[in-house]
């Protein structure tokens, strides 16, 4: 191919091009504006602790009970007995599904902390499920056992803009 040749058929197709440009920025635009609903996301992180203040010192297996009930503790979150009294008590319009499709629950690697996160359109009320699901103590399958509580210790907003 000839530059020359090349270069002379860019210019004659220019006006083509940028509006090609033009068209793809206008609709990239009109996306995010006008379609794209944001999400915020509001996080909480709890700590697993024991309740138990006789003891002055904790031991390997007070650490590998508080890891095994972190696991635990991780999938009775996403659970109905747990996302029911949330969506009653916040008076929210969606179902235990649809609500735990909104939540994450992890745990960090080498701690004993649970991060809870909700997900919602209103920053507000994914403030308010994360501060439900953290209040852990008032569910009936952990206060039942007494030897653990989960304080909440730490907390972040985030938007982010995701559908």
């Amino acid at each position: 191919i000839d530059l020359k040749r090349f270069i002379k058929t860019v210019s004659n197709l220019k006006l083509i091009i940028i509006s090609i440009i033009i068209l793809a920025i206008a609709c990239g635009c009109y996306y995010s504006y006008c379609m794209v609903v944001p999400k915020y996301k509001s996080s909480v992180t709890v700590l697993l602790t024991q309740v138990e203040e006789k003891k002055d010192e904790i031991t390997q297996s007070d650490v590998s009970l508080n890891n095994n009930l972190l696991t635990t503790y991780t999938q009775l979150i996403k659970s109905k007995s747990v996302l029911k009294p949330v969506i009653e008590n916040l008076g929210l319009d969606m179902t235990e599904d649809e609500l735990e499709k909104n939540i994450t629950v992890s745990t960090t690697s080498n701690s004993q902390t649970l991060d809870i996160i909700a997900y919602n359109e209103d920053a507000r009320t994914a403030q308010d499920i994360a501060d439900e699901i953290s209040e852990l103590e008032t569910r009936t399958f952990l206060t039942n056992s007494d030897a653990h509580s989960l304080p909440k210790i730490a907390r972040e907003y985030n938007k982010i803009f995701s559908k």
